[in-house]
Protein backbone atom coordinates (compact mmCIF):
# COMPACT_ATOMS: atom_id res chain seq x y z
CA UNK A 1 0.00 0.00 0.00
CA UNK A 2 1.44 3.64 -0.56
CA UNK A 3 1.99 5.62 2.12
CA UNK A 4 -0.49 9.16 0.73
CA UNK A 5 0.87 11.07 4.10
CA UNK A 6 2.30 14.20 3.03
CA UNK A 7 6.25 14.59 3.87
CA UNK A 8 7.19 17.98 5.74
CA UNK A 9 10.80 18.68 5.00
CA UNK A 10 12.39 21.54 7.22
CA UNK A 11 13.28 25.10 5.25
CA UNK A 12 16.96 25.02 3.93
CA UNK A 13 19.09 27.38 5.86
CA UNK A 14 20.30 29.29 2.63
CA UNK A 15 16.13 29.75 1.99
CA UNK A 16 15.79 31.35 5.58
CA UNK A 17 18.78 33.67 5.25
CA UNK A 18 17.99 34.77 1.89
CA UNK A 19 14.07 36.54 3.61
CA UNK A 20 16.48 37.84 6.50
CA UNK A 21 17.25 41.91 5.85
CA UNK A 22 20.68 43.34 6.48
CA UNK A 23 20.20 44.85 9.75
CA UNK A 24 22.90 47.77 8.66
CA UNK A 25 21.78 48.58 5.44
CA UNK A 26 19.28 50.97 6.80
CA UNK A 27 22.15 52.53 8.99
CA UNK A 28 24.75 52.80 6.40
CA UNK A 29 22.41 54.29 3.73
CA UNK A 30 21.34 57.22 6.31
CA UNK A 31 24.79 57.66 7.19
CA UNK A 32 25.91 58.00 3.26
CA UNK A 33 23.31 60.36 2.77
CA UNK A 34 24.16 62.65 5.71
CA UNK A 35 27.66 62.93 4.48
CA UNK A 36 26.52 63.90 1.49
CA UNK A 37 24.41 66.50 2.48
CA UNK A 38 27.70 67.43 5.18
CA UNK A 39 29.74 67.35 1.97
CA UNK A 40 27.24 69.87 -0.49
CA UNK A 41 26.34 72.09 2.76
CA UNK A 42 30.26 72.96 2.64
CA UNK A 43 30.65 73.09 -0.46
CA UNK A 44 27.86 75.25 -0.96
CA UNK A 45 29.57 77.41 2.37
CA UNK A 46 32.74 78.14 0.13
CA UNK A 47 30.96 78.98 -2.66
CA UNK A 48 28.80 81.51 -1.28
CA UNK A 49 30.14 82.23 1.80
CA UNK A 50 33.63 81.66 1.47
CA UNK A 51 34.31 84.25 4.64
CA UNK A 52 32.88 82.01 6.63
CA UNK A 53 34.47 79.22 5.35
CA UNK A 54 37.72 80.43 6.16
CA UNK A 55 36.72 81.17 9.28
CA UNK A 56 34.80 77.66 10.21
CA UNK A 57 38.50 76.33 8.76
CA UNK A 58 40.65 77.98 11.13
CA UNK A 59 39.14 77.41 13.88
CA UNK A 60 38.66 73.28 13.36
CA UNK A 61 42.24 73.59 12.43
CA UNK A 62 43.20 75.25 15.66
CA UNK A 63 40.69 72.90 17.82
CA UNK A 64 42.94 69.64 15.70
CA UNK A 65 45.68 70.94 16.45
CA UNK A 66 45.86 72.39 20.30
CA UNK A 67 47.00 70.38 23.33
CA UNK A 68 44.25 72.10 25.19
CA UNK A 69 40.80 73.08 24.37
CA UNK A 70 38.94 75.38 27.43
CA UNK A 71 35.55 75.74 27.26
CA UNK A 72 34.13 79.20 28.20
CA UNK A 73 31.63 78.00 31.46
CA UNK A 74 28.96 80.99 30.15
CA UNK A 75 28.82 78.35 27.07
CA UNK A 76 25.90 75.95 27.41
CA UNK A 77 23.27 74.33 25.31
CA UNK A 78 21.40 78.14 25.33
CA UNK A 79 24.39 79.55 23.24
CA UNK A 80 24.49 76.44 20.93
CA UNK A 81 21.67 76.46 19.94
CA UNK A 82 21.30 80.30 19.33
CA UNK A 83 24.44 79.75 17.15
CA UNK A 84 23.20 76.93 15.60
CA UNK A 85 20.21 79.24 14.56
CA UNK A 86 21.82 82.41 13.48
CA UNK A 87 24.03 80.19 11.19
CA UNK A 88 21.29 78.32 10.07
CA UNK A 89 19.27 81.43 9.55
CA UNK A 90 22.80 82.42 7.15
CA UNK A 91 22.27 79.69 5.13
CA UNK A 92 18.52 79.98 4.18
CA UNK A 93 19.38 83.34 3.14
CA UNK A 94 22.58 82.64 0.98
CA UNK A 95 20.54 79.77 -0.65
CA UNK A 96 16.99 82.10 -1.17
CA UNK A 97 19.59 84.74 -2.85
CA UNK A 98 21.03 82.21 -5.33
CA UNK A 99 17.30 81.08 -6.03
CA UNK A 100 16.32 84.83 -6.24
CA UNK A 101 19.32 85.31 -8.83
CA UNK A 102 18.68 82.10 -10.97
CA UNK A 103 14.88 82.93 -11.10
CA UNK A 104 15.16 86.95 -11.43
CA UNK A 105 15.74 88.08 -14.73
CA UNK A 106 18.52 90.80 -15.11
CA UNK A 107 16.48 93.68 -15.86
CA UNK A 108 14.24 93.27 -12.14
CA UNK A 109 16.50 94.66 -9.83
CA UNK A 110 15.76 94.73 -6.01
CA UNK A 111 14.38 97.32 -3.63
CA UNK A 112 14.43 99.59 -0.35
CA UNK A 113 13.85 98.82 3.81
CA UNK A 114 12.94 100.51 7.11
CA UNK A 115 9.53 101.49 6.39
CA UNK A 116 6.07 100.62 4.73
CA UNK A 117 6.26 101.11 1.23
CA UNK A 118 7.24 101.57 -2.21
CA UNK A 119 4.99 101.49 -5.42
CA UNK A 120 3.99 100.82 -8.66
CA UNK A 121 0.12 100.78 -10.17
CA UNK A 122 -3.60 98.89 -9.58
CA UNK A 123 -6.70 98.06 -10.59
CA UNK A 124 -9.63 96.77 -9.25
CA UNK A 125 -8.48 93.18 -7.91
CA UNK A 126 -5.79 91.91 -9.10
CA UNK A 127 -5.96 93.30 -12.96
CA UNK A 128 -3.96 93.06 -15.99
CA UNK A 129 -0.65 95.25 -16.03
CA UNK A 130 -0.95 98.87 -17.21
CA UNK A 131 1.79 99.69 -19.65
CA UNK A 132 3.77 102.31 -19.73
CA UNK A 133 3.46 103.07 -15.94
CA UNK A 134 6.69 102.82 -14.12
CA UNK A 135 6.65 104.35 -11.01
CA UNK A 136 8.91 103.11 -7.63
CA UNK A 137 10.24 105.18 -4.87
CA UNK A 138 10.50 104.71 -1.09
CA UNK A 139 13.50 105.03 1.64
CA UNK A 140 16.99 106.47 0.66
CA UNK A 141 18.78 103.73 2.49
CA UNK A 142 21.82 103.95 4.33
CA UNK A 143 23.94 101.91 1.44
CA UNK A 144 25.89 99.77 3.75
CA UNK A 145 25.51 96.87 1.35
CA UNK A 146 28.98 95.03 2.06
CA UNK A 147 28.50 91.63 1.96
CA UNK A 148 25.33 91.56 0.38
CA UNK A 149 23.41 90.15 3.08
CA UNK A 150 19.99 91.69 4.05
CA UNK A 151 19.52 93.77 6.97
CA UNK A 152 18.86 91.99 10.16
CA UNK A 153 15.04 93.74 10.38
CA UNK A 154 14.67 91.84 6.48
CA UNK A 155 15.50 88.31 5.23
CA UNK A 156 16.06 86.80 1.99
CA UNK A 157 14.42 83.33 2.84
CA UNK A 158 11.49 82.10 2.14
CA UNK A 159 7.98 82.62 3.89
CA UNK A 160 5.39 80.48 4.25
CA UNK A 161 1.89 81.22 3.80
CA UNK A 162 -0.70 78.55 4.12
CA UNK A 163 -3.87 80.46 2.35
CA UNK A 164 -3.34 82.32 -1.02
CA UNK A 165 -1.58 85.51 -1.37
CA UNK A 166 -3.65 88.00 -3.83
CA UNK A 167 -1.55 90.85 -5.27
CA UNK A 168 -3.04 94.37 -3.99
CA UNK A 169 -2.84 95.19 -7.60
CA UNK A 170 -2.28 94.48 -11.06
CA UNK A 171 0.86 96.08 -12.82
CA UNK A 172 4.58 95.97 -13.86
CA UNK A 173 7.22 94.98 -10.55
CA UNK A 174 9.10 98.22 -10.97
CA UNK A 175 11.64 97.69 -8.11
CA UNK A 176 11.54 94.33 -6.52
CA UNK A 177 12.65 93.24 -2.98
CA UNK A 178 16.32 93.15 -2.10
CA UNK A 179 19.31 95.14 -3.11
CA UNK A 180 18.74 98.38 -5.57
CA UNK A 181 20.33 101.66 -7.04
CA UNK A 182 17.31 104.06 -5.42
CA UNK A 183 15.55 105.20 -8.42
CA UNK A 184 15.37 109.03 -7.20
CA UNK A 185 18.55 109.24 -5.25
CA UNK A 186 20.72 106.91 -7.30
CA UNK A 187 22.05 105.69 -3.67
CA UNK A 188 22.43 101.74 -3.09
CA UNK A 189 20.12 100.78 -0.41
CA UNK A 190 17.58 97.91 0.45
CA UNK A 191 14.41 97.63 -0.95
CA UNK A 192 12.02 95.88 1.68
CA UNK A 193 8.87 95.81 -0.29
CA UNK A 194 7.99 95.44 -3.86
CA UNK A 195 6.30 98.30 -6.18
CA UNK A 196 4.35 97.47 -8.28
CA UNK A 197 3.42 100.33 -11.02
CA UNK A 198 -0.38 100.87 -11.87
CA UNK A 199 -2.65 103.74 -12.70
CA UNK A 200 -3.15 106.56 -10.55
CA UNK A 201 -7.05 106.30 -8.81
CA UNK A 202 -7.27 102.71 -9.36
CA UNK A 203 -8.00 99.84 -6.62
CA UNK A 204 -5.61 98.52 -4.04
CA UNK A 205 -6.82 95.43 -2.52
CA UNK A 206 -6.50 92.99 0.79
CA UNK A 207 -4.53 90.44 -0.34
CA UNK A 208 -5.65 88.40 2.50
CA UNK A 209 -8.45 88.72 5.25
CA UNK A 210 -7.40 90.94 7.62
CA UNK A 211 -7.88 93.66 10.38
CA UNK A 212 -6.33 97.29 9.85
CA UNK A 213 -4.56 98.02 12.17
CA UNK A 214 -3.06 100.91 11.53
CA UNK A 215 -3.29 104.44 9.18
CA UNK A 216 -1.03 106.60 8.69
CA UNK A 217 1.23 109.40 6.36
CA UNK A 218 4.87 109.19 5.89
CA UNK A 219 7.09 112.09 4.44
CA UNK A 220 8.86 108.87 2.71
CA UNK A 221 5.85 106.40 2.36
CA UNK A 222 3.31 109.16 1.55
CA UNK A 223 -0.22 107.41 3.01
CA UNK A 224 -0.26 103.99 3.83
CA UNK A 225 -2.16 101.51 5.74
CA UNK A 226 -1.52 97.89 7.57
CA UNK A 227 -3.29 95.00 8.12
CA UNK A 228 -3.13 92.28 10.53
CA UNK A 229 -3.69 89.20 8.96
CA UNK A 230 -2.95 87.15 12.86
CA UNK A 231 0.08 84.65 13.87
CA UNK A 232 2.42 88.08 13.30
CA UNK A 233 2.10 88.04 10.01
CA UNK A 234 1.05 91.54 8.43
CA UNK A 235 1.03 93.31 4.71
CA UNK A 236 1.60 96.83 4.09
CA UNK A 237 0.68 99.48 1.16
CA UNK A 238 2.17 102.64 0.78
CA UNK A 239 2.34 105.72 -1.68
CA UNK A 240 -1.47 105.50 -1.67
CA UNK A 241 -3.49 108.20 -3.09
CA UNK A 242 -5.77 108.02 -0.18
CA UNK A 243 -7.35 105.14 1.91
CA UNK A 244 -10.66 103.26 1.81
CA UNK A 245 -10.65 100.89 4.82
CA UNK A 246 -11.12 102.37 8.23
CA UNK A 247 -8.90 101.33 11.37
CA UNK A 248 -10.19 98.35 12.87
CA UNK A 249 -12.21 97.45 10.14
CA UNK A 250 -12.15 93.78 9.43
CA UNK A 251 -11.85 92.94 5.89
CA UNK A 252 -12.19 90.15 3.44
CA UNK A 253 -9.32 88.80 0.75
CA UNK A 254 -10.25 91.36 -2.29
CA UNK A 255 -11.72 94.15 -0.44
CA UNK A 256 -10.43 97.90 -1.23
CA UNK A 257 -8.21 99.27 1.16
CA UNK A 258 -6.86 102.04 -0.93
CA UNK A 259 -6.36 103.92 -4.12
CA UNK A 260 -2.98 103.92 -6.03
CA UNK A 261 -1.15 107.16 -5.69
CA UNK A 262 2.20 108.77 -5.93
CA UNK A 263 2.52 110.53 -2.47
CA UNK A 264 5.68 110.64 -0.39
CA UNK A 265 8.96 109.80 -2.42
CA UNK A 266 7.72 108.40 -5.18
CA UNK A 267 9.01 108.59 -8.93
CA UNK A 268 4.84 108.08 -9.75
CA UNK A 269 1.62 106.40 -9.30
CA UNK A 270 2.75 102.67 -8.02
CA UNK A 271 1.83 100.66 -4.85
CA UNK A 272 4.69 99.65 -2.84
CA UNK A 273 4.01 96.09 -1.13
CA UNK A 274 5.04 94.60 2.39
CA UNK A 275 5.11 91.43 3.60
CA UNK A 276 6.02 90.63 7.46
CA UNK A 277 6.55 87.77 10.00
CA UNK A 278 7.18 88.59 13.37
CA UNK A 279 8.86 92.17 12.71
CA UNK A 280 10.69 90.86 9.72
CA UNK A 281 10.29 91.76 6.09
CA UNK A 282 10.10 88.89 3.54
CA UNK A 283 10.29 88.79 -0.45
CA UNK A 284 6.42 89.11 -1.53
CA UNK A 285 7.63 87.32 -4.40
CA UNK A 286 7.74 83.89 -2.83
CA UNK A 287 3.88 84.08 -1.93
CA UNK A 288 2.47 86.49 -4.27
CA UNK A 289 -0.11 84.67 -6.71
CA UNK A 290 0.57 85.14 -10.38
CA UNK A 291 3.44 87.10 -9.44
CA UNK A 292 6.26 86.75 -12.60
CA UNK A 293 9.22 88.59 -13.74
CA UNK A 294 7.39 90.75 -16.16
CA UNK A 295 4.77 92.08 -12.94
CA UNK A 296 1.32 90.33 -11.39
Amino acid sequence: MIDQRIRRYPPRAGMRRRRERDPYLFTVIVQIVLCAALLLGCLGLRRFQPGAARGMAELFDGLLTADRVEIPSGTGVAAVSARAREAADHAADAAARVLTELLTPPAAQPPSPDAPGDGAAASSGPSAPAEGLSGAGGWFGRGDAAGKEAPSSCAFSPILVSARVDAPAGGAVTSPFGWREHPISGAEDFHRGVDIAAASGSGIYASLPGRVVEVDSSPIYGNYITLDHGGGLTTTYCHCESIAAPLGANLRRGELVALVGSTGISTGPHVHFEISKDGRYYNPAWVLDGMDADGV
